[in-house]
Parts: structure tokens; sequence; C-alpha cells
């Protein structure tokens, strides 16, 4: 079947097409990048008593909306702190967990998909941590 790259019209010829057809990674790259909101897709879980569960284990972290004050003052003091605007990915993690205190000892700046990371790995420790019965 012949279908038509989503970004250049470029025809290619598939098997079996999908709903978006690109010719190279880059044209799907480029469309991702114009056209999915990446971090409204990283704001919590869309089943909303799981987000309820992670905030009740962890009460200090909670998932802060792009362009929020409290994210931006973060920002900010770390862009101070560093002496330099934060590149594109990166991310500023609080190490004691409390989003309130800015101070530069308390920031990390960190690329997002380590930040994952890390938050992964801490939740998975203290779940490791609790008790079997959840009290």
């Amino acid at each position: 079947m012949i279908v038509h790259c989503v970004v250049c019209g470029k025809p290619l010829e598939r098997k079996n097409p999908r709903r978006k057809n690109f010719c190279s990674a880059e044209h799907r790259n480029l469309w991702m990048s114009e056209n999915v909101d990446f971090a409204k897709l990283a704001r919590g879980h869309k089943a909303e008593h799981l987000t309820k569960l992670n905030q009740q284990r962890n009460p200090l972290c909670h998932i802060s909306d792009r362009g929020k004050a409290n994210s931006k003052k973060a920002r900010a003091a770390a862009e101070a702190y560093i002496g330099r605007p934060l590149e594109k990915g990166e991310v500023v993690h609080h190490m004691n967990g409390n989003a309130s205190d800015n101070s530069p000892e308390n920031l990390l700046v960190m690329p997002d998909r380590q930040h994952r990371q890390l938050h992964m790995a801490l939740a998975m420790e203290q779940m490791e941590g609790s008790d079997p019965g959840g009290k």
C-alpha cells in the first residue's frame, strides 16, 4: 500500500501502514516535537486513584504543572546558581523533596530522564521499606 510521509509528503510503500507514516526517524521526531506535549504525558497517572496513592506515599513530592510559580522559581534559582540558563530537557530536582525550598544546596539540575529514574528508584525504595500491610 502506498502512503505518504506526514512531514514531507514523500510516497512510501508500507505493508502495515499506521495512522501517521514517516519516511525517516528525523521526520518522526520533528512531527512529535511539534505535536506531542511530553510534559502533559509525564504529569501523573491517567488513573486518578493511582495519582492519589502516589501522593499519599510521598506527601512532600507533587507533580506541578509546567510554568507553575514554584517550578519557575526553582528554575530561576538554579539558573542563578549555575550561572547559565537551563538547557532543553534539564529539570530541577529538590533534594529534600520540599518544592518550596529553593536554596542552592537543595537544588540539583539533571536531565529529565534521569530525574524520572531517580523518582522511580526512590518510590521503589520507599515501597520496600514500608509495612506490607500498607500501614
